[in-house]
């Protein structure tokens, strides 16, 4: 979730709003194994499968390497550069589970990265 969009777009118009997730969504899609699968889930979230051996190592580095880079990258244009961070909730999706319990154990790890100071990521545990 990309955090404060809202502000983005009462601010700057939907115009930037939506530049900023599509520059967003060419970050993560540059970070992302062919073998993953990145979807827009509403309106700035975003939904991405990691198929096959994704590790809890390899998925933290991820998310460290990807939280960096949004801190780091001026997101807009010439005329507006915006600044934004993200917020991941993380669930581990066992074989016989349902894709809409993954989605909602991920949904709460969001919510309690966006309660204790957004910018960052949680894995869900039970």
């Amino acid at each position: 979730d990309i955090d404060d969009c809202k502000q983005i777009n009462d601010t700057h118009g939907h115009q930037y709003g939506d530049m900023v997730i599509s520059q967003v969504c060419q970050l993560l899609k540059s970070y992302c194994r062919d073998s993953d699968q990145l979807f827009r889930f509403g309106g700035e979230e975003f939904a991405l499968f990691m198929q096959g051996d994704a590790s809890k190592l390899r998925v933290e580095e991820f998310l460290k390497s990807t939280l960096n880079e949004i801190r780091q990258t001026s997101f807009g244009d010439e005329q507006v550069k915006l600044r934004v961070t993200v917020s991941i909730g993380v669930c581990h999706k066992v074989e016989e589970q349902h894709i809409d319990d993954v989605m909602s154990k991920s949904d709460k790890a969001l919510y309690q990265v966006k309660c204790t100071g957004k910018d960052n990521f949680l894995f869900y545990e039970e």
